[in-house]
């Protein structure tokens, strides 16, 4: 039989009333009865049911989060910070994968309201506003939601927590122009991640800033056939670490050299882009802060439905150079 609050009180020597404001940290209770509590409460090894209590309560202290594809380390790290910040304000987090299907994701939502969670963190699979409606849904019904990682198009009025995608693609640019590039080809990735789109504006706009004018593959297969027909390059920007890898391979199959001959650079600080030879250029996004700002800013809306919050929160990337580049 499972042990009680009124083992607990027994055991300690008071009543279960004051059993339960302990555990519920209130302040009005002596030291020496916290100590009496604590003590029994480790004997007894007694865990009490936290959805009981916040159903009790008018709540469930759970919190949904819904991520796009949970086998990156982009959405590793930031679940990973929303699971931490969770934890420091005593919620427990109920994660779901949606696999990249935006189906999914809807079918989530409703699986998350009906067990009752108090909010929800959204990882969104889209960036069009017109397959946003199950978001702007929530949102509007009164249910706090935050959704970070993936920026959402202008006009949504989800508060918001992501990097500043664009500042970071300006600064690569930026870095590129001072190495000495002039012929730059920046190497895209078919998907509807709207960060990838803003990572390409703020390379293009750097560029075009100093007279270069970038040219824009699809992917990175393209690098081949670019160099093949003869066409000056001597820098490649690729959205992500990941393309940047495959983006080198191109290159030294056509016969050139990293970063000799050309250079590049990506986008994440992946564990691919320190471990690859050469290692690769890129940008460190913090993205373990990105989940755990999104969940404080959730909980804040939680515990104080009243409160005025920022729409959009943009943490700063960090450029680091290594042997991909001049």
């Amino acid at each position: 039989m499972a042990t009680t609050v009124k083992d607990v009180a027994t055991m300690a020597g008071i009543s279960a009333s004051t059993v339960s404001r302990v555990l519920n940290g209130s302040s009005h209770v002596s030291q020496s009865t916290r100590e009496k509590v604590m003590r029994a409460v480790e004997v007894l090894n007694y865990s009490p049911n936290t959805l009981a209590q916040g159903l009790k309560g008018g709540n469930s202290r759970v919190i949904g989060l819904i991520m796009p594809y949970i086998g990156t380390s982009i959405t590793n790290y930031a679940t990973c910070g929303v699971e931490q910040a969770a934890r420091e304000r005593g919620y427990t987090v109920m994660l779901c994968n949606t696999n990249e299907s935006l189906l999914s994701e809807k079918e989530h939502v409703e699986l998350l309201i009906k067990r009752g969670v108090d909010g929800i963190i959204f990882a969104t699979v889209t960036k069009s506003l017109a397959h946003q409606d199950h978001i702007r849904t929530v949102f509007e019904s009164g249910l706090p939601v935050v959704n970070m990682i993936r920026r959402m198009k202008a006009g949504s009025q989800v508060p918001t927590v992501t990097i500043d995608n664009y500042q970071c693609g300006y600064d690569v640019a930026e870095e590129v122009i001072r190495q000495g590039g002039r012929h730059v080809v920046i190497v895209e990735q078919q998907a509807t991640f709207y960060l990838y789109d803003e990572r390409v504006d703020g390379c293009v706009d750097a560029l075009q800033n100093c007279g270069i004018k970038p040219v824009i593959l699809s992917s990175a297969t393209e690098i081949s056939a670019y160099l093949a027909s003869g066409a000056a390059l001597d820098h490649v920007i690729a959205v992500n670490d990941s393309v940047a890898a495959k983006t080198i391979t191109s290159i030294v199959r056509a016969g050139k050299c990293v970063p000799q001959d050309i250079g590049v650079f990506g986008f994440g600080d992946l564990e691919i882009s320190r471990l690859y030879n050469p290692s690769i250029s890129t940008v460190k996004q913090p993205f373990t802060e990105v989940g755990n700002q999104a969940c404080h800013l959730l909980i804040d809306k939680i515990e104080n439905p009243t409160l005025e919050q920022e729409r959009e929160i943009l943490l700063q990337g960090e450029l680091i150079v290594r042997e991909s580049s001049r």
